[in-house]
């Protein structure tokens, strides 16, 4: 089975999300499917005891940033476990170490020559099933804007990721490239596959493993009719030898249930809070989307009403030139390829050569009668030009109007 290049890139909001995925790797939480035993590797260099709360903070400094820009953009590249140990990919905890280091290398110098110092942590974490990299990028990028002072930066994760799937689909490309020297492929384009949160892997995990018994009661033996004290304190010390290994089991099997319980209490914590700021941001975003709606409902009002002063201009444009040629010409009626042009009685007005009045003069005021089309709009100004010219040339050539009855 071919083994994969995987990377995904999660976007933190806020400093709530930094802290909490920053715990999440320097395990400072308790992670379930974590060996604590096993110690994890800092691959970039960061001060001592510096949360990532921290490094995100010093490397933003004093820039000043929108409040619903992103801080910070977690990376996860790993690979197939075929990749890491292809004699038993299912043996979880296991790799062989000549596979992981070339890809450690590549991995990280990826990033580097990607993100140079705005990659501000990297870790390898090597205490779950399948090895794997967290990294952390700060998106800070020199201010292009024309307002913007000298040296002066900004917060920007579309400048390295982009707002679309194609963008990340050509992040896909790039890691491909940096890795597939170690024979790892590169996923299908386009493919509908999903993986597995960790949130989801959690819970069926929980609903695979059985509760168990909590209420379990071990019987002691009854003295016997005649027996004496000293043949019952032998048997029942006998019983109770007998009973004491399942008696420690289910003391390790409640202190286990208790050490998952609590676990599953703290995460509910966490999901909480998770919850509680997944809904400010959504409240953030809704807010942003109606500022959004009410603008682009002005900007169609606004398009609206130039269109009709437009149109209301080229109406009043184009009587004011029939009305000149009538008067240089002393034609009351008179025709273009496309419309008519009629200047007889008070009620001026411009037709088509079916019939239709399209605008007419009413009070001095140019008034639309029907709906104008960009073609009519088009045709009207050719008529213009066509009553326009021949207003020039008729003391020259007087056939260039149609005179009407």
């Amino acid at each position: 089975m071919a083994a994969f290049a995987i990377c995904r890139v999660a976007k933190l909001k806020s400093v709530r999300a930094v802290t909490g995925s920053g715990k999440h790797t320097d395990r400072e939480q308790e992670t379930l499917n974590a060996d604590p035993e096993v110690e994890n590797i800092e691959l970039v260099p960061i001060p001592e005891d510096a949360s990532l709360e921290d490094l995100v903070k010093a490397k933003i400094g004093d820039i000043k940033y929108r409040k619903d820009a992103i801080l910070c953009a977690e990376y996860l590249c790993s690979a197939s476990p075929e990749y890491f140990r292809p004699d038993d990919p299912g043996r979880a905890n296991y790799y062989q170490p000549d596979r992981l280091e070339p890809w450690v290398e590549r991995t990280i110098n990826w990033l580097k020559q990607k993100h140079g110092d705005n990659l501000i942590k990297a870790t390898l974490h090597l205490d779950e099933a399948t090895p794997h990299i967290v990294a952390y990028v700060v998106p800070i990028h020199d201010d292009l804007r024309a307002k913007a002072a000298p040296g002066q930066k900004i917060l920007s994760y579309k400048r390295d990721f982009g707002g679309s799937r194609y963008r990340l689909s050509q992040l896909q490309d790039e890691y491909y490239e940096a890795v597939k020297d170690l024979g790892l492929a590169r996923g299908i384009k386009g493919s509908t596959a999903t993986h597995e949160t960790m949130s989801d892997f959690y819970t069926r995990i929980h609903q695979e493993v059985p509760v168990p018994d909590l209420e379990r009661t071990f019987a002691l033996p009854t003295p016997q009719a005649g027996e004496s004290a000293q043949d019952y304190h032998q048997r029942l010390s006998e019983h109770l030898a007998q009973a004491l290994p399942d008696v420690q089991d289910h003391l390790k099997t409640l202190e286990a249930h208790a050490k998952t319980a609590a676990w599953q209490q703290r995460k509910a914590k966490d999901t909480t809070i998770t919850l509680q700021a997944l809904g400010d941001e959504l409240d953030d975003q809704e807010e942003r989307l109606t500022q959004q709606v009410a603008l682009n409902q002005q900007l169609q009002a606004e398009k609206a009403q130039l269109n009709v002063t437009a149109t209301q201009a080229i109406a009043e444009e184009l009587i004011a030139t029939a009305q000149l040629v009538q008067a240089q010409t002393g034609l009351e009626y008179c025709r273009s390829d496309s419309f008519i042009f009629d200047g007889r009685g008070d009620n001026f007005k411009i037709s088509t050569l079916a019939g239709q009045c399209l605008v007419h003069n009413q009070g001095g005021k140019a008034v639309i009668t029907a709906a104008l089309t960009q073609a009519h709009i088009q045709a009207l100004r050719q008529g213009r030009q066509q009553l326009a010219q021949a207003a020039e040339e008729r003391p020259k050539n007087k056939p260039q109007l149609a005179a009407g009855e």
